[in-house]
């Protein structure tokens, strides 16, 4: 089950009631198939909140899930992992969550670290013949230019604004920033950068400006950043998501084309997009793709998953189990008389 994550995302911008309602699903699908369908195993994937120990309201759902496990009788293993760890240069922590119909055991899944290549490396993969690798999802953000701060880069560097941005990471020893914070960083860009908007009588950004500058530098509080990401080409990528699909290109001047995104949900380059003739894809027509569990992961968790069907998995006397697999060791059990062992 793919169950909405946003209740427990910890990037979530909705009400508590918006996020009950996304985190009701994981309760309904589960009581639903345990209930009726009663498989040997059931599995969903959803925020890395719903593994955390110190997370009030995953150890909220983790309750109810737990609860259910007990009603219908299975027991529960919690996954904590990343793209990362399966082969593909994308970090994006999640929670696989699996019902095993054992009435005390639950198998230990196996731990992954495969190694992967860099951002750059690994979008160079790519042939340059594929489908769908010369469209993209926003025209304004093709050429890195939909936002102002891209816009002034353009204007005072030129084309070629995000090399800049990469010499300033690599002298800062930093990995990934914004055209929006690399602007805000510096004081002599700010201000010539007003400078700008008032040399063109633009008093739409002039105002703009000025009131983030006082959100962020005087109240201290965060500004809404539309500005595409700058990724070092020799690290990796961040959460591929709806804002992030407008990052730069770890080499060109441009934004990521929609077989770039495909790849680094390493989906398989026959897989394609269905669009309107002669209309470019929208983000809103590919939310299914980022918002998906990418290959290289699912492909992971569904061996283990096929391993227990088979018997070839050592079974641990417990109710229920948490597995991190960054650390490659189980973190906490829950024993069948509800002992908790840590």
């Amino acid at each position: 089950t793919l169950c909405p994550c946003a209740g427990l995302s910890l990037l979530s911008s909705g009400t508590q009631e918006v996020k009950e309602a996304a985190n009701s699903w994981m309760f309904k699908t589960a009581e639903h198939v345990l209930g009726h369908l009663k498989p040997k195993v059931f599995w969903g994937e959803n925020a890395p909140a719903l593994y955390s120990l110190t997370n009030k309201p995953g150890t909220k759902i983790r309750q109810k899930l737990e609860d259910l496990a007990e009603k219908y009788g299975y027991t529960i293993t919690y996954y904590f992992t990343s793209t990362h760890l399966h082969g593909v240069p994308q970090k994006r922590l999640r929670t696989f969550y699996f019902f095993w119909k054992e009435i005390d055991q639950v198998p230990e899944l196996g731990y992954y670290n495969i190694p992967h290549k860099t951002y750059g490396e690994y979008m160079n993969e790519i042939p340059a013949n594929a489908s769908q690798h010369s469209e993209y999802f926003d025209e304004a953000y093709k050429s890195l230019r939909g936002s102002r701060f891209c816009k002034f880069l353009q204007h005072k560097y030129g084309d070629n604004f995000p090399e800049v941005i990469r010499d300033y990471l690599r002298e800062n020893g930093k990995r990934v920033t914004t055209a929006c914070k690399y602007v805000l960083a510096h004081e002599d860009l700010r201000n010539e950068m007003m400078q700008w908007f008032v040399d063109n009588n633009d008093q739409k950004n002039i105002k703009y400006l000025e009131r983030i500058l006082n959100k962020k530098n005087v109240k201290g509080k965060n500004i809404w950043d539309d500005s595409p990401n700058i990724i070092l080409p020799e690290s990796y990528f961040d959460t591929l998501m709806g804002r992030s699909v407008k990052s730069a290109h770890p080499y060109e001047s441009r934004s990521l084309t929609p077989r770039e995104c495909m790849h680094l949900m390493a989906m398989p380059e026959d897989f394609t997009l269905q669009s309107r003739p002669g209309k470019m894809l929208s983000i809103n027509q590919v939310h299914h793709v980022f918002r998906n569990v990418p290959l290289c992961t699912s492909t992971d968790m569904t061996k283990e998953v096929l391993k227990y069907l088979n018997g070839e998995l050592k079974m641990i006397n417990a109710k229920v189990i948490h597995q991190n697999n960054f650390e490659q060791k189980i973190e906490k059990t829950v024993s069948t008389n509800n002992l908790i062992s840590f």
